[in-house]
């Protein structure tokens, strides 16, 4: 058992580095909805980043 708090929203997927799984469709999501916390964690999206 873990606790935690996320202060930023978005999507993450906790890896546990046995890869293989994921590619067998064995992945968990994290979805955090709520406001941006820019103060945290800000992005600036670059032309040709692949973001």
């Amino acid at each position: 058992m873990v606790e935690f708090n996320i202060e930023v929203p978005g999507c993450d997927i906790p890896v546990d580095h046995a890869l293989s799984r994921l590619q067998r469709g064995l992945a968990g999501y994290l979805i955090v909805e709520g406001e941006p916390n820019p103060e945290i964690f800000a992005t600036t999206l670059v032309p040709g980043s692949g973001h």
